[in-house]
């Protein structure tokens, strides 16, 4: 059974092509082994649209799949947060090690 165009954006659909993905069953495939995100170019958003195309179509038999690109998506959050934390602490340090430079170079010798 090949994908109908209206049900998936052009963008899921020209990756899918891209990848040699023609029928639903090896759509299905890859998204039961969990491995959606090796096919090349396929981003979060795409995966979850892929996830929601075979659930809310009934071509998937659990939600198991569906868990497992909502708990990736909780992890790359925290993931993305914790990037910007080290990112703020970064500048903080180097704001202080500035500051403690300019301290050293005002003082009279």
């Amino acid at each position: 059974m090949t994908f109908d165009p209206p049900d998936l954006s052009i963008r899921s659909s020209n990756i899918l092509r891209q990848a040699g993905i023609d029928t639903l069953e090896q759509l299905k495939a890859l998204a039961d082994s969990g491995r959606l995100w090796t096919i090349k170019g396929i981003g979060r958003k795409t995966e979850k649209e892929l996830i929601e195309f075979l659930i809310d179509g009934g071509h998937c038999w659990s939600d198991a799949t569906a868990d497992v690109v909502r708990a990736r998506s909780r992890v790359e959050a925290v993931e993305r947060a914790l990037k910007r934390a080290r990112e703020r602490y970064d500048v903080a340090v180097r704001r202080q090690v500035l500051a403690k430079r300019r301290a050293l170079i005002s003082q009279p010798r």
